[in-house]
């Protein structure tokens, strides 16, 4: 028996680790931000930009991300102020665009090793074998572009009755 020896039981959480959780539908519809539209994919459907930081005190390679290219085909919910009406050609940033980016460059110009949640809704969809889907998306006003509400933000057609209902009855604040 190691008598020096005590055990300390702590909840610990490991540093740049990426913890899943998923959103149900339920939950991106509740935010007043979200926007439901029927989209189709544009051809291209994902385009590579990337962003630089010239003016870094420390070198920094540029924040590469995919951005998703959709044709409205009609608007389910958008209370918001962004414009979007049918047959506009929208693009759509990742989730959490800017704190993506603000993640990066601190991880290069400080070493901060930060663990983050990865938030997602589990879609019945497989995004690159069909042509139409609804998409939850909103406004990301700092940066003037549309995101997805969280990861995989898109659902089947075939429930865009059952999205309705859900958004007809969702509770007024």
């Amino acid at each position: 028996m190691l008598c020096n020896t005590i055990p300390i039981f702590t909840k610990t959480m490991t540093m740049s680790r990426v913890y899943e959780k998923a959103v149900p539908l339920e939950e991106m519809l509740k935010a007043t931000s979200t926007m439901v539209l029927r989209v189709r994919k544009s051809a291209p459907f994902e385009t590579e930009a990337s962003i630089p930081f010239p003016d870094s005190q420390k070198p920094i390679p540029p924040f590469t991300y995919i951005v998703d290219h959709f044709v409205v085909l009609s608007v389910i919910h958008n209370i918001n102020s962004w414009e979007v009406a049918v047959n506009d050609s929208i693009a759509v940033h990742c989730a959490r665009f800017n704190s993506k980016i603000g993640n990066h460059k601190k991880y290069y110009e400080r070493g901060l090793n930060k663990s983050v949640y990865r938030y997602y809704y589990e879609s019945d969809v497989d995004i690159d074998n069909v042509e139409a889907v609804l998409i939850f998306i909103q406004p990301n006003w700092d940066t003037n572009h549309l995101e997805y509400f969280v990861n995989s933000a898109y659902h089947g057609i075939e429930d865009e009755a059952t999205v309705r209902n859900l958004i007809k009855n969702k509770p007024t604040h």
